[in-house]
């Protein structure tokens, strides 16, 4: 949901900012799907799960410092994956 207000209210974007940085985010979500495919960890999930927690408010904090389109374009995608 904030992606249309990062994008208005941070980028000073239109609707072609909304539109690449939810492709962004979709592609990061297809890049993770398709990593945990290949890979299927069997053991340590909780330990997996802990370190995508901490890799998700790093790329929140990396988030807020977006001043750009590609900056964003990054962030969301590193969200998504």
């Amino acid at each position: 949901m904030a992606i249309p207000l990062i994008a208005n209210d941070v980028l000073q974007g239109t609707g072609f900012h909304v539109s690449v940085l939810e492709i962004a985010i979709t592609v990061g979500m297809i890049g993770g799907a398709i990593l945990i495919g290949f890979f299927n960890p069997k053991r340590k999930r909780g330990f997996i799960v802990l370190g995508q927690l901490c890799f998700l408010g790093v790329t929140m904090v990396l988030l807020s410092m977006v001043t750009t389109l590609w900056q964003g374009v990054i962030a969301f995608a590193l969200i998504g994956f």
